[in-house]
């Protein structure tokens, strides 16, 4: 999932995750290559404000310059950074000139920062608190939203309802205090926000 848009990828893909993009990976095993590129990086070369389409599917020539570079990391060579750094700038100057680039105008990009914040808070919120007590009316109300609007745009994001994806995180959360403590199926079930250790029994699988 990048942003509210669900994405399949394929052995060979490109996935790009524009700045401040908010996206989810599953399965969580899965294993891919990430070059992570400051955002400065396009400052520099005078073409800040540019995005990328999501996805590009089975590129012979990224497929090569990706080749390139873990190879030559293989090598530990002084040069490997320079090395590097042409294939980086090589696959951005393939991406800048293909039809995968475009430019957000100002409005449009100040709405998306406004929005991906609102949603950062909202799930900083749920990581932090867990645990206690939490409705979706007053997550609705932490970020000024109507209760009815909220839960569309939380599924938008993340293909689940906020109360689903907070079970969800609270059986993540039991699960690492399974494998990691002695505690007990009670005492865990009263950690992660259940006070019927029967009930969390129930739904944890």
């Amino acid at each position: 999932m990048i942003g509210s848009a669900p994405i399949t990828a394929s052995a060979g893909d490109l996935l790009i995750i524009n700045a401040n993009e908010l996206h989810f990976f599953s399965p969580s095993d899965a294993v891919f290559i990430c070059l992570h590129v400051p955002e400065d990086f396009f400052s520099v070369m005078n073409v800040s404000g540019i995005r990328f389409q999501t996805l590009l599917r089975g590129s012979a020539q990224v497929k090569r310059l990706f080749e390139e570079m873990t190879a030559r990391m293989a090598m530990a060579s002084p040069g490997d950074g320079f090395f590097i750094m042409s294939r980086i700038y090589a696959l951005f100057a393939f991406l800048i000139d293909s039809p995968q680039a475009y430019r957000l105008s100002p409005r449009e990009a100040a709405r998306n920062a406004n929005r991906d914040a609102a949603f950062r808070q909202i799930l900083t919120t749920m990581r932090t608190h867990y645990a206690e007590d939490l409705s979706t009316a007053e997550l609705a109300q932490s970020v000024f939203l109507s209760e009815a609007y909220f839960c569309r745009y939380f599924r938008s994001y993340t293909g689940e309802s906020p109360l689903r994806y907070l079970q969800q995180l609270r059986m993540n959360k039991a699960a690492e205090r399974l494998r990691n403590t002695e505690e007990s199926i009670t005492d865990i079930a009263q950690a992660v926000g259940y006070a019927d250790s029967n009930y969390f029994s129930r739904i944890f699988r």
